[in-house]
């Protein structure tokens, strides 16, 4: 027996071909990780209208894949970006919504990144007491913890709620800013000991950092920079690699000579230091005072260079 085709899948067909020639009414895998990648590329540059209707009928055709829901994940997740760049907050809160239900079924993994989507688009729409449900989701049952991000630009309608404030008084809490840092020992790739302990009367900066990661490396010239200025001076900074692959590594510390002491495991996201400080995403730096108390968390550029000339 024949099925009706429906008006809006023969619409979604023609669009894709119109926008996507040569495809036809679907397009395959790689297909569509291509043409996301073209997208990208146009978002990149600053063409968002443009990049958002090439990504519209990838969002659908990525959803014929019920095996690999991690690809309708990725076209989703950009969708997303680009209706808040263009100012559709109301599409974005409805893509926002299937990312976080799509991201429960990926392994379970709960990411508190999928709440603050919705909240995005819900702070975008002035609609603050929603958006403050995501966030509070995100920081009280998916464990969110990265103080920066709700210190941004975008979270500046909601900084004087009480409600936001106790939220963030919450993350730093659970980081332990004002308390004393939480003590490790890890072996360092030149074969010596580095133990946290040890580094009374230092101001210590940790950095996790990775060779795939692009902001650990544009990082690393302000470090190089902070290192050669202050190193003299009392400040100790200790690279925590999380790459699994020792050539990848090597390769890169060879080539770039980065002089401060560096550790790494080949455990990744294992690590158990990474663990210890709650590490989920790269680069991460916590910068410690010379009483050994934890003062900051994934500060950077001039921030963190007046965070470290204070603590001088």
């Amino acid at each position: 027996m024949k099925r009706a085709v429906s008006a809006s899948a023969i619409i979604l067909a023609l669009f894709f071909v119109l926008v996507h020639p040569g495809l036809g009414g679907q397009a395959t895998e790689d297909q569509i990780r291509k043409l996301l990648n073209d997208a990208q590329n146009l978002g990149g540059s600053g063409q968002y209208a443009k990049a958002l209707e090439r990504v519209r009928p990838l969002a659908e055709q990525s959803g014929r894949f019920a095996d690999k829901p991690e690809l309708q994940y990725e076209v989703l997740d950009y969708e997303h970006f680009l209706l808040l760049k263009t100012g559709a907050f109301r599409e974005a809160l409805q893509t926002g919504f299937r990312i976080e239900e799509l991201g429960r079924k990926i392994g379970d993994r709960k990411s508190p990144w999928d709440c603050l989507k919705i909240a995005d688009a819900y702070l975008g729409l002035k609609e603050y007491d929603k958006a403050l449900d995501w966030v509070e989701k995100a920081v009280k049952e998916r464990g969110f913890a990265k103080l920066d991000t709700l210190q941004g630009e975008k979270f500046a309608p909601v900084r004087e709620i009480p409600r936001f404030k106790a939220l963030l008084a919450d993350v730093e809490r659970s980081l332990g800013i004002g308390q004393a840092a939480r003590d490790f020992q890890i072996t360092l790739l030149d074969g010596t000991v580095f133990a946290l302990s040890k580094q009374a009367g230092k101001i210590v900066l940790i950095d996790f950092w990775d060779v795939g990661c692009l902001p650990c490396r544009k990082a690393m010239p302000h470090l190089k920079e902070l290192h050669q200025k202050y190193g003299g001076r009392g400040l100790e900074i200790i690279g925590i690699s999380l790459d699994t692959d020792r050539n990848l590594l090597e390769g890169f510390l060879k080539k770039y000579d980065l002089p401060w002491k560096m550790a790494c495991t080949f455990n990744g996201w294992g690590d158990e230091t990474a663990k210890l400080y709650r590490v989920n995403s790269t680069p991460s730096t916590w910068l410690i005072d010379r009483q050994g108390i934890l003062r900051g968390v994934n500060l950077s550029g001039d921030t963190l260079t007046k965070a470290i000339v204070d603590l001088l």
